[in-house]
């Protein structure tokens, strides 16, 4: 059984040219406190994660951060051009 909640955690990987780095920090408290931040690519995943989070966990202060870095040269979302076109010019 644990006896601690208080902790942290890095892990990074590097998967098709974007580096995902991923933090987990904890300390002690009464009820289950969670923090997640990430960025807006990432932002659909939050829900899940949370509900993860509390799965998981019953109490305690934890923050969770996601960052992505682009390493390969290549934009991380694709443009529609010709939509981006229409658009603009009405």
């Amino acid at each position: 059984m644990i006896s601690s909640m208080t902790g942290f955690g890095q892990a990074a990987a590097e998967v098709d040219g974007v580096l995902y780095t991923v933090e987990i920090r904890s300390l002690n408290n009464r009820y289950l406190k969670a923090q997640i931040r990430m960025p807006d690519l990432a932002a659909f995943l939050e829900d899940d994660l949370d509900k993860l989070h509390r799965n998981l966990l019953h109490r305690g202060s934890v923050n969770f951060s996601l960052r992505m870095k682009n390493v390969s040269g290549q934009a991380l979302i694709d443009i529609d051009e010709q939509a981006l076109r229409t658009i603009w010019t009405g």
